[in-house]
Protein backbone atom coordinates (compact mmCIF):
# COMPACT_ATOMS: atom_id res chain seq x y z
CA UNK A 1 0.00 0.00 0.00
CA UNK A 2 1.09 3.28 -1.13
CA UNK A 3 2.34 5.46 1.99
CA UNK A 4 0.87 9.14 1.41
CA UNK A 5 3.65 11.87 2.46
CA UNK A 6 3.82 13.98 4.77
CA UNK A 7 3.55 17.54 3.25
CA UNK A 8 5.90 19.69 4.70
CA UNK A 9 6.44 23.86 4.69
CA UNK A 10 9.69 25.35 4.83
CA UNK A 11 9.44 28.92 6.62
CA UNK A 12 12.62 30.84 5.66
CA UNK A 13 14.04 34.24 6.15
CA UNK A 14 16.96 36.63 7.47
CA UNK A 15 16.35 37.96 10.76
CA UNK A 16 13.40 40.48 11.70
CA UNK A 17 11.85 39.48 8.34
CA UNK A 18 8.71 38.38 10.24
CA UNK A 19 8.79 34.68 10.73
CA UNK A 20 7.65 34.46 13.67
CA UNK A 21 4.89 36.62 13.09
CA UNK A 22 4.00 34.13 10.35
CA UNK A 23 3.67 31.47 12.63
CA UNK A 24 1.80 32.87 15.13
CA UNK A 25 -0.55 33.70 12.61
CA UNK A 26 -0.47 29.97 11.29
CA UNK A 27 -1.07 29.09 15.14
CA UNK A 28 -3.50 30.90 15.62
CA UNK A 29 -5.30 30.34 11.79
CA UNK A 30 -8.59 29.14 11.01
CA UNK A 31 -6.54 26.59 8.40
CA UNK A 32 -8.61 23.27 9.59
CA UNK A 33 -5.32 21.09 9.63
CA UNK A 34 -3.21 19.06 12.48
CA UNK A 35 -0.62 21.08 11.95
CA UNK A 36 2.85 20.23 13.92
CA UNK A 37 5.07 23.34 13.84
CA UNK A 38 8.89 22.79 14.30
CA UNK A 39 10.83 25.75 15.65
CA UNK A 40 14.17 26.82 17.59
CA UNK A 41 12.48 28.27 20.11
CA UNK A 42 9.44 28.90 21.79
CA UNK A 43 10.06 31.94 23.35
CA UNK A 44 8.84 34.26 20.43
CA UNK A 45 6.06 32.34 19.56
CA UNK A 46 2.54 34.58 21.62
CA UNK A 47 0.14 31.30 21.24
CA UNK A 48 -3.25 32.84 22.35
CA UNK A 49 -4.05 31.40 25.84
CA UNK A 50 -7.38 30.30 25.06
CA UNK A 51 -6.04 27.79 22.16
CA UNK A 52 -3.07 26.53 24.63
CA UNK A 53 -4.40 22.97 25.92
CA UNK A 54 -1.39 21.85 27.81
CA UNK A 55 2.80 21.90 27.61
CA UNK A 56 5.03 18.95 28.25
CA UNK A 57 8.63 19.71 28.36
CA UNK A 58 9.48 20.95 24.81
CA UNK A 59 5.77 20.41 23.43
CA UNK A 60 3.10 22.55 23.45
CA UNK A 61 -0.63 21.06 22.31
CA UNK A 62 -3.05 23.36 21.33
CA UNK A 63 -7.32 22.69 21.53
CA UNK A 64 -7.32 23.88 17.27
CA UNK A 65 -5.23 20.61 17.22
CA UNK A 66 -1.71 21.86 15.92
CA UNK A 67 1.43 20.71 18.25
CA UNK A 68 4.47 23.11 18.55
CA UNK A 69 7.70 21.18 18.80
CA UNK A 70 10.68 22.70 19.92
CA UNK A 71 13.42 21.95 17.27
CA UNK A 72 16.55 21.11 19.77
CA UNK A 73 17.53 17.61 18.30
CA UNK A 74 19.10 16.57 14.64
CA UNK A 75 16.02 17.20 12.04
CA UNK A 76 15.68 13.24 10.96
CA UNK A 77 15.64 12.34 14.42
CA UNK A 78 12.76 14.76 15.09
CA UNK A 79 10.65 14.16 12.24
CA UNK A 80 11.17 10.46 12.94
CA UNK A 81 9.59 11.23 16.35
CA UNK A 82 6.89 12.75 15.00
CA UNK A 83 5.68 9.31 13.09
CA UNK A 84 5.49 7.36 16.74
CA UNK A 85 3.67 10.20 18.43
CA UNK A 86 0.84 8.87 20.86
CA UNK A 87 -1.73 11.10 18.66
CA UNK A 88 -0.56 9.77 15.51
CA UNK A 89 1.48 11.12 12.77
CA UNK A 90 0.80 15.15 11.95
CA UNK A 91 -1.34 16.24 8.70
CA UNK A 92 0.96 18.55 8.07
CA UNK A 93 4.38 20.19 9.53
CA UNK A 94 5.77 23.53 9.40
CA UNK A 95 9.39 24.37 9.77
CA UNK A 96 10.87 27.49 10.76
CA UNK A 97 14.37 27.79 9.99
CA UNK A 98 16.70 30.00 11.53
CA UNK A 99 17.45 33.45 10.57
CA UNK A 100 20.80 33.13 9.49
CA UNK A 101 20.49 29.12 7.88
CA UNK A 102 20.08 28.56 4.77
CA UNK A 103 16.76 26.59 4.13
CA UNK A 104 18.43 24.10 1.56
CA UNK A 105 19.96 22.12 4.39
CA UNK A 106 16.61 21.55 5.53
CA UNK A 107 15.53 20.35 1.65
CA UNK A 108 18.15 17.91 1.49
CA UNK A 109 17.39 16.61 5.30
CA UNK A 110 14.15 16.08 3.89
CA UNK A 111 15.61 13.87 1.00
CA UNK A 112 17.33 11.70 3.34
CA UNK A 113 16.33 7.32 3.15
CA UNK A 114 15.12 7.50 6.76
CA UNK A 115 12.35 10.31 5.94
CA UNK A 116 12.05 10.72 2.30
CA UNK A 117 9.09 8.48 1.13
CA UNK A 118 6.99 9.58 4.25
CA UNK A 119 7.33 13.59 4.04
CA UNK A 120 7.11 15.58 1.10
CA UNK A 121 8.25 19.24 0.29
CA UNK A 122 5.30 21.49 -0.07
CA UNK A 123 6.30 24.77 0.06
CA UNK A 124 9.49 27.07 0.75
CA UNK A 125 8.21 30.18 1.65
CA UNK A 126 11.48 33.00 2.45
CA UNK A 127 10.37 36.07 4.20
CA UNK A 128 12.17 39.87 2.87
CA UNK A 129 11.65 42.78 5.29
CA UNK A 130 11.38 45.12 2.75
CA UNK A 131 13.19 48.22 4.54
CA UNK A 132 16.26 46.71 5.46
CA UNK A 133 16.83 44.29 3.16
CA UNK A 134 18.87 46.80 0.30
CA UNK A 135 21.18 47.46 3.48
CA UNK A 136 22.61 43.72 4.01
CA UNK A 137 26.17 43.28 2.71
CA UNK A 138 28.97 41.01 2.45
CA UNK A 139 28.12 37.56 3.84
CA UNK A 140 24.99 38.30 5.26
CA UNK A 141 23.96 39.65 1.88
CA UNK A 142 24.84 35.83 0.21
CA UNK A 143 22.98 34.23 2.50
CA UNK A 144 19.80 35.88 2.48
CA UNK A 145 20.54 35.25 -1.27
CA UNK A 146 20.34 31.67 -0.89
CA UNK A 147 16.98 31.85 1.38
CA UNK A 148 15.64 33.50 -1.77
CA UNK A 149 17.10 31.16 -4.06
CA UNK A 150 15.29 28.23 -2.49
CA UNK A 151 12.06 29.90 -2.19
CA UNK A 152 8.93 28.67 -4.07
CA UNK A 153 7.05 32.11 -2.98
CA UNK A 154 8.63 34.79 -1.58
CA UNK A 155 6.93 37.36 0.88
CA UNK A 156 8.20 40.80 0.32
CA UNK A 157 7.10 42.16 3.88
CA UNK A 158 6.66 45.28 5.73
CA UNK A 159 5.87 46.66 1.92
CA UNK A 160 3.43 49.83 3.11
CA UNK A 161 7.01 51.38 5.14
CA UNK A 162 8.40 51.56 1.86
CA UNK A 163 8.07 53.50 -1.35
CA UNK A 164 7.11 51.84 -4.88
CA UNK A 165 10.07 52.86 -6.26
CA UNK A 166 12.44 50.98 -3.52
CA UNK A 167 9.47 47.89 -4.11
CA UNK A 168 10.76 48.11 -7.70
CA UNK A 169 14.18 48.24 -6.30
CA UNK A 170 14.48 45.44 -4.61
CA UNK A 171 12.80 43.12 -7.75
CA UNK A 172 15.17 44.27 -9.56
CA UNK A 173 18.43 43.28 -7.61
CA UNK A 174 17.17 40.84 -5.43
CA UNK A 175 14.41 38.22 -7.64
CA UNK A 176 14.54 36.44 -10.66
CA UNK A 177 12.20 37.61 -13.31
CA UNK A 178 9.91 34.67 -12.81
CA UNK A 179 9.88 34.61 -8.57
CA UNK A 180 6.47 34.45 -7.29
CA UNK A 181 6.00 37.55 -4.99
CA UNK A 182 3.32 38.56 -2.46
CA UNK A 183 3.90 42.14 -0.89
CA UNK A 184 2.25 42.63 2.56
CA UNK A 185 2.25 43.73 6.03
CA UNK A 186 2.16 42.13 9.50
CA UNK A 187 3.09 38.92 7.60
CA UNK A 188 -0.10 38.66 6.11
CA UNK A 189 -0.64 35.99 3.67
CA UNK A 190 -3.33 34.22 2.95
CA UNK A 191 -2.78 30.23 4.17
CA UNK A 192 -4.36 28.75 0.96
CA UNK A 193 -1.25 30.52 -1.02
CA UNK A 194 0.83 28.74 2.17
CA UNK A 195 -0.04 25.06 2.35
CA UNK A 196 -1.27 22.54 -0.25
CA UNK A 197 -4.41 22.32 -2.04
CA UNK A 198 -5.46 19.04 -1.59
CA UNK A 199 -8.05 19.24 0.99
CA UNK A 200 -9.21 22.90 -0.82
CA UNK A 201 -8.95 21.10 -3.93
CA UNK A 202 -10.74 18.09 -3.23
CA UNK A 203 -13.51 20.65 -2.35
CA UNK A 204 -13.68 22.04 -5.35
CA UNK A 205 -13.05 19.37 -7.30
CA UNK A 206 -16.36 17.43 -5.42
CA UNK A 207 -18.29 20.33 -6.85
CA UNK A 208 -19.70 20.79 -10.25
CA UNK A 209 -21.12 24.36 -10.09
CA UNK A 210 -18.11 25.47 -8.45
CA UNK A 211 -15.74 27.49 -11.14
CA UNK A 212 -14.60 30.30 -9.85
CA UNK A 213 -13.54 31.21 -5.79
CA UNK A 214 -12.07 34.85 -4.17
CA UNK A 215 -10.21 34.16 -1.06
CA UNK A 216 -8.37 37.18 1.40
CA UNK A 217 -10.08 40.13 1.23
CA UNK A 218 -10.32 39.29 -2.74
CA UNK A 219 -6.99 40.16 -3.52
CA UNK A 220 -6.93 36.05 -4.75
CA UNK A 221 -8.67 33.89 -7.11
CA UNK A 222 -9.23 30.16 -7.07
CA UNK A 223 -10.30 28.98 -10.92
CA UNK A 224 -11.23 25.52 -11.60
CA UNK A 225 -10.92 23.79 -14.96
CA UNK A 226 -12.29 20.13 -15.82
CA UNK A 227 -12.56 17.86 -19.13
CA UNK A 228 -14.50 14.55 -19.24
CA UNK A 229 -12.21 13.71 -22.18
CA UNK A 230 -8.76 12.43 -22.56
CA UNK A 231 -5.23 15.20 -22.36
CA UNK A 232 -2.88 15.05 -24.55
CA UNK A 233 0.05 15.12 -21.78
CA UNK A 234 2.36 16.77 -23.97
CA UNK A 235 0.29 19.62 -24.69
CA UNK A 236 -0.58 20.02 -20.71
CA UNK A 237 3.16 20.26 -20.19
CA UNK A 238 3.81 23.14 -22.12
CA UNK A 239 0.87 25.03 -21.19
CA UNK A 240 1.78 24.33 -17.52
CA UNK A 241 5.24 25.44 -18.04
CA UNK A 242 4.26 28.67 -19.68
CA UNK A 243 1.76 29.62 -16.64
CA UNK A 244 2.07 33.33 -15.49
CA UNK A 245 3.85 34.25 -12.49
CA UNK A 246 0.61 35.27 -10.74
CA UNK A 247 -0.25 31.80 -10.15
CA UNK A 248 0.62 30.59 -7.12
CA UNK A 249 -0.44 27.31 -6.70
CA UNK A 250 -2.01 24.98 -8.85
CA UNK A 251 -3.09 21.12 -8.07
CA UNK A 252 -4.36 18.73 -11.09
CA UNK A 253 -5.46 15.44 -12.08
CA UNK A 254 -5.65 14.40 -15.80
CA UNK A 255 -6.28 11.23 -17.76
CA UNK A 256 -4.79 10.46 -21.03
CA UNK A 257 -4.83 6.96 -23.14
CA UNK A 258 -1.40 6.84 -22.73
CA UNK A 259 -1.72 5.65 -19.25
CA UNK A 260 -5.19 3.62 -19.27
CA UNK A 261 -4.66 2.42 -15.70
CA UNK A 262 -3.11 5.45 -14.11
CA UNK A 263 -3.82 9.35 -13.94
CA UNK A 264 -1.24 12.06 -13.81
CA UNK A 265 -1.08 14.00 -10.85
CA UNK A 266 0.57 17.57 -10.91
CA UNK A 267 1.29 20.10 -7.72
CA UNK A 268 2.56 23.81 -8.97
CA UNK A 269 4.04 25.80 -5.97
CA UNK A 270 5.48 29.48 -7.38
CA UNK A 271 7.81 28.29 -10.17
CA UNK A 272 8.34 24.57 -9.21
CA UNK A 273 6.14 21.90 -10.47
CA UNK A 274 5.94 18.14 -9.84
CA UNK A 275 4.16 15.48 -12.01
CA UNK A 276 3.82 12.03 -10.99
CA UNK A 277 1.50 9.15 -11.90
CA UNK A 278 -0.73 7.06 -9.40
CA UNK A 279 -3.42 3.77 -9.60
CA UNK A 280 -7.06 5.26 -9.60
CA UNK A 281 -9.92 2.60 -10.35
CA UNK A 282 -12.81 5.12 -10.04
CA UNK A 283 -15.52 4.91 -12.79
CA UNK A 284 -15.47 8.85 -13.01
CA UNK A 285 -11.88 9.61 -15.26
CA UNK A 286 -12.47 13.56 -15.70
CA UNK A 287 -9.35 15.66 -15.69
CA UNK A 288 -9.76 18.60 -13.56
CA UNK A 289 -7.19 21.90 -12.44
CA UNK A 290 -7.51 24.37 -9.68
CA UNK A 291 -5.48 27.24 -9.44
CA UNK A 292 -4.92 30.10 -7.18
CA UNK A 293 -3.53 33.01 -8.60
CA UNK A 294 -3.45 37.07 -8.21
CA UNK A 295 -6.84 38.21 -9.19
CA UNK A 296 -6.39 40.99 -11.41
CA UNK A 297 -3.23 39.93 -12.95
CA UNK A 298 -3.85 36.95 -14.75
CA UNK A 299 -5.91 36.43 -17.92
CA UNK A 300 -7.50 33.12 -17.17
CA UNK A 301 -9.57 32.88 -20.30
CA UNK A 302 -6.63 32.65 -21.98
CA UNK A 303 -5.37 30.28 -20.02
CA UNK A 304 -9.01 28.22 -20.17
CA UNK A 305 -8.35 28.12 -24.46
CA UNK A 306 -5.00 26.98 -23.98
CA UNK A 307 -6.26 23.73 -21.68
CA UNK A 308 -8.99 23.11 -23.86
CA UNK A 309 -6.54 22.90 -26.69
CA UNK A 310 -5.07 19.95 -24.70
CA UNK A 311 -8.16 18.09 -25.12
CA UNK A 312 -7.00 15.10 -27.25
CA UNK A 313 -8.41 15.33 -30.73
CA UNK A 314 -8.60 19.19 -30.15
CA UNK A 315 -8.00 21.77 -32.76
CA UNK A 316 -5.21 24.72 -31.89
CA UNK A 317 -6.43 28.10 -32.30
Amino acid sequence: MKITPVPVCVISGFLGAGKTTLLNNILNGDHGLNITVLVNDFGAIDIDSQLLAKQEGNTISLKNGCICCSLQNDLVFELQALLSHPDGPPEYIVIEASGVSDPSKIINALKYPQVRDVFQIDSVVTLIDAQTIQDLEGDVKHLAMSQLDAADIIVMNKAADVSKADLKRIHDDWLYPSARVIETNYSDVPLDILFSLSGQSKALMDSSNHKHGHSHKGLFHTWHWKSDQQIDVTKLRSVIRTLPKDIYRAKGVFFSDIYPEERVVLQVVGARQEWSKDQYQNQDRQSQLVMISMKKEVDMSAIQEQLDNCVQGSIVK
